[in-house]
């Protein structure tokens, strides 16, 4: 603002403007998706010739970056995994993603017993993906 010369604007600090602000993580923490995902991460290698059941697929995988989950695959199957691999892959799990999740369980009651706190979400993944799943849970009505 224009402050007139000689006179002096009031400083006032941050704290009196602060709100409780709470920042939630999507994938796993809102939304259901880590089992999904590493349970067609799991089927997917193991139709490559790399048997992995759901439980070493999440102990491998789970809560990583897309980026860090590749380098682990290329660690785990020994070779670099072809684009046109990961592509298909991908497209795999945005496709049975897509019609299968939901909330975490209770996540709901949750955000509706903290309504007077401020949140956003800090997420790695799409904004197509995260307009998904909030249109699909019904967060904005």
């Amino acid at each position: 603002p224009h402050v007139p010369q000689g006179e002096s604007m009031e400083v006032r600090p941050a704290e009196k403007y602060a709100r409780p602000l709470l920042i939630l993580d999507f994938d796993g923490v809102v939304a259901d998706s880590e089992v999904i995902a590493n349970q067609s991460l799991a089927d997917y290698l193991t139709s490559i010739g790399h048997p992995t059941s759901l439980d070493e697929a999440i102990g491998m995988f789970m809560g990583r970056r897309h980026a860090d989950t590749l380098a682990a695959i290329v660690r785990y199957i020994g070779r670099e995994w072809p684009p046109s691999l990961e592509a298909e892959h991908r497209g795999r799990v945005r496709a049975v993603m897509r019609g299968t999740v939901e909330p975490v369980p209770g996540v709901e009651a949750f955000l509706a017993r903290t309504a007077d706190v401020s949140k956003c979400v800090a997420s790695s993944s799409s904004r197509e993906w995260l307009d998904h799943c909030v249109d699909r849970f019904g967060f904005l009505r």
